[in-house]
């Protein structure tokens, strides 16, 4: 049948999603600790015999100020995906303001809603409906 890929679909020492927002309140009324951080990450999708993507969201770049996401996608054959994660956040202090967030929030909103976006895949036998 169908079904969809979930973006933390595997064990990892962090994941992207809590390093762009962490759980990204509607507002903040003090400064608050922002890390900065460079990573990158590659995770491989191989789909068993049978099985083929029907739909992979497009590649995507964000920048909200100090913060900078890119999202690839590399589909080499109708059964492999690499999703390529590159996030560099590059804050000058070790704390933020609360209107560095209020400044910030709606791009980062956009970020982690792009981190979460699924990848679906079908029996490459079912019929399209």
């Amino acid at each position: 049948g169908t079904g969809s890929l979930p973006p933390q679909l595997s064990f990892k020492p962090f994941f992207f999603t809590e390093l762009v927002g962490g759980s990204l309140p509607a507002s903040r009324s003090s400064d608050y600790i922002c890390v900065s951080v460079d990573a990158e990450e590659n995770t491989k999708f191989t789909l068993p015999p049978g099985m083929k993507l029907i739909s992979v969201p497009d590649p995507q770049s964000f920048d909200a100020d100090q913060v900078h996401l890119r999202i690839n996608y590399d589909r080499p054959s109708p059964r492999v995906l690499s999703v390529i994660l590159s996030l560099k956040i590059d804050h000058p202090q070790e704390t933020c303001s609360a209107g560095y967030y209020s400044g910030v929030h709606t791009a980062l909103t956009r970020m982690t809603n792009a981190l979460r976006q699924e990848i679906i895949y079908k029996s490459a036998g079912e019929n399209a409906r």
